[in-house]
């Protein structure tokens, strides 16, 4: 009996941590990742604009971030996006072939890639390219995006054991992520976004675009 109530208890648990699921705003860009609350399913997100051309004065450890140079965008408005989440796939999930595969990759920037050559991939938005530092091979070769990575590891002290760090540049966007192993079968993601943005919009519009976006992308990635 006392068993089968453990059992039950246990069950019960881990309902709960799937349905308590939520997207949590944190209001700092450089906020501290507080993995024992992701490991209850929280997305921890936050999200800013700003002109891109105050990404130094405002946010100086984003700076070396930008291996794309936006920030040298003077009339454009940037946002600062920075998330981070603990997904079922163990470290080794994702490897330099996975991060390579454009049926994988459509799940994760939710669209759609043809190979073009190494390290490169057409989209409707154009070329992205995309280079993967792991453990035992790393495709990052420009000096900017290698000052990117390593400052990414230095904002989060975490990311110093990543298995493996993604850097995505498209036309007008960058993106790092890194992948921290959490547990033998559980991955810590942690992102880091930058990409220049229409003025246009609202910003709130463009936040809760944003969200909505990520939410679904992650929710094809990981079921």
């Amino acid at each position: 009996m006392l068993i089968r109530l453990i059992l039950l208890l246990s069950l019960c648990l881990s309902y709960a941590s799937a349905t308590q699921a939520r997207t949590v705003d944190r209001k700092d860009p450089l906020f501290r990742i507080e993995a024992d609350l992701l490991d209850f399913g929280e997305l921890h997100l936050a999200y800013h604009q700003i002109q891109a051309r105050d990404l130094g004065k405002l946010y100086p450890e984003l700076l070396d971030l930008d291996g794309a140079k936006l920030h040298k965008n003077r009339t454009a408005n940037i946002s600062i996006a920075k998330t981070s989440y603990i997904v079922n796939k163990p470290a080794g999930f994702f490897s330099s072939v996975q991060m390579s595969s454009p049926e994988w990759l459509q799940k994760i920037l939710g669209l759609k890639l043809e190979k073009k050559m190494e390290d490169v991939f057409s989209s409707a938005q154009g070329d992205i390219k995309i280079y993967v530092d792991s453990d035992d091979l790393s495709s990052v070769k420009n000096s900017a995006f290698i000052h990117a990575v390593t400052q990414s590891k230095k904002l989060d002290t975490l990311s110093l054991s990543a298995s493996s760090t993604v850097v995505y540049h498209g036309p007008e966007w960058m993106q790092i992520d890194n992948y921290i192993p959490y547990s033998p079968k559980r991955t810590l993601v942690i992102s880091y976004r930058l990409e220049i943005v229409q003025k246009t919009e609202s910003k709130k519009a463009q936040r809760l675009e944003f969200i909505k976006d990520l939410e679904a992308r992650l929710s094809r990635a990981y079921p």
